[in-house]
């Protein structure tokens, strides 16, 4: 009887660990690659706050995760963009607004916001300063 017991916990304790589900699917897509700005809100700070929207292509960031670069382009006259077309560096990093497996973005050492990587499954890139009143930039690819 006893080793029944034991063979019946021993069954259930390895069903339960192999239930066990793991959320990698932001890891395995990842952020690298072209994306298009399709919104920016200005900090409200600055007095501006209406947001800019762009069409899909008129505003791209090609981020290299392997060498922490992007690379800014415009295909259109695009009014309001955040950044000038250029390449930059970037580094991800520990800030008291990272929140989850989201981390700060910099680039060339200024403060941009938090990288939201939750929808990157869905093809949507958020980076935002929300949490001290900054700007907020809105990706699709």
């Amino acid at each position: 009887m006893k080793n029944r017991v034991i063979i019946l916990v021993a069954i259930i304790a390895s069903g339960i660990t192999a239930c066990k589900k793991t959320d990698s699917t932001k890891n395995d897509i990842g952020y690298g690659g072209q994306w298009s700005l399709v919104t920016y809100n200005p900090s409200p700070m600055t007095g501006t706050t209406n947001a800019n929207n762009y069409n899909l292509g008129d505003v791209i960031w090609n981020f290299n995760a392997g060498n922490q670069t992007v690379t800014v382009t415009l295909n259109n006259t695009a009014n309001n963009n955040p950044l000038a077309p250029g390449n930059y560096n970037f580094q991800l990093g520990n800030h008291p607004c990272n929140y989850g497996s989201n981390q700060y973005f910099t680039i060339n050492n200024e403060i941009v916001g938090v990288f939201v990587l939750d929808e990157i499954a869905n093809n949507q890139l958020k980076i935002t300063a929300e949490c001290f009143d900054g700007a907020i930039l809105k990706f699709e690819r």
